[in-house]
């Protein structure tokens, strides 16, 4: 499958796309502001009053930062994820993640109960303590990823976050109503609580995923697909390969869990709108395209979610717009996409 359109030119494409949908998201949101003066006051013009530079610097471009970084993030770790499971169904959230994330984000809750000021423990703490747990999930499965075939990783890692799932079920049913709809709402997904801190955090991590792909991408990535054997017959050290991967997307996707909740379809979809579109299967060509599609994706679905779709889960808008575009590109290979 060769690609009609050079890959230099796709890639221009894409960052051009990407920037005019972070600037979208930045001139709009919920809250009407003239455009030309949110652009006049980002150059230094002074044009906006004070609540408006609140809303403007504190929140949306936090919020769009939050919304780049993290569907960046998203598609990187969907990509790795295919590639050590050798599975096109791979996400980010199909090891138990997402689960085991927020599981431990309830069971935070039951302890911000205890401490007297919930609210506050929720935004201040809980990412923190979600992002520690689910690191050392993602430690402890990439230790035992190096002992397990690929099947029986698959099988560890979905039943794990089957359990989670019940557990948190069983602890949400336990809780006061109005802690149950704010934990019912960090499930579906928001870029809007991303503050500055976060939004730093979220770019210094998408920087290190970034450049420890690439670094892998040279000439181990894709030796993997092919089978340990092959691989070995090259010279790659599969174990320490696959357990590189699991951490870095299982970090990738437990740092995204953390800080806009759990967001489907990104991780998944990017790699393969990727793959679509240059016509390649190289992973240093693939890896960087993919943050690219999976922050565009994010930023685009983020401001139809804050702008049409007031109110609209997150997660429910990601799928429901970017389904269809899959479906349509997939549809229009003619049977000649191959993963």
């Amino acid at each position: 499958m060769r690609s009609r359109i050079p890959t230099l030119q796709i890639f221009v494409t894409s960052i051009f796309i990407l920037s005019i949908l972070f600037i979208l998201s930045i001139l709009y949101g919920p809250v009407y502001i003239d455009p030309l003066r949110i652009l006049r006051d980002i150059l230094g013009q002074n044009s906006l009053t004070e609540s408006e530079e609140v809303i403007i610097y504190s929140r949306r471009i936090p919020a769009s930062l939050g919304a780049l970084t993290s569907g960046a993030l998203l598609g990187i770790s969907g990509l790795l994820y295919q590639i050590l499971l050798r599975n096109p169904m791979g996400d980010p959230y199909i090891l138990g993640v997402a689960s085991i994330s927020y599981t431990s984000l309830i069971a935070f809750a039951y302890i911000a109960i205890s401490l007297g000021s919930f609210f506050y423990y929720m935004s201040l703490v809980a990412p923190i303590f979600v992002l520690i747990i689910a690191l050392i999930y993602t430690f402890i499965l990439s230790i035992i990823s190096m002992r397990l075939s690929i099947l029986q990783l698959l099988i560890v890692g979905v039943s794990i976050g089957f359990a989670s799932s019940g557990a948190s079920l069983i602890l949400l049913s336990r809780l006061p109503p109005d802690v149950a709809g704010y934990l019912y709402i960090a499930l579906m997904g928001s870029f809007e609580p991303v503050d500055l801190r976060a939004a730093e955090t979220l770019l210094v991590s998408l920087a290190v995923v970034l450049v420890a792909s690439l670094v892998l991408s040279i000439k181990h990535l894709d030796p993997l697909i092919l089978g340990d054997d092959y691989a070995r017959s090259l010279g790659v050290n599969v174990n320490i390969i696959r357990l590189l991967i699991s951490l870095i997307s299982g970090c990738s996707a437990a740092i995204t869990v953390a800080y806009v909740g759990v967001i489907g379809f990104i991780g998944f979809a990017s790699p393969h709108i990727a793959r679509i579109l240059t016509g390649s299967g190289k992973s240093i060509i693939i890896a960087p395209l993919t943050c690219i599609i999976g922050g565009s994706i994010a930023l685009l679905t983020g401001l139809i979610a804050k702008t049409l779709l007031q109110g609209a889960p997150l997660t429910a808008v990601t799928s429901l717009f970017g389904a269809p575009l899959l479906i349509y590109m997939v549809s229009r290979m003619r049977g000649e996409y191959s993963w």
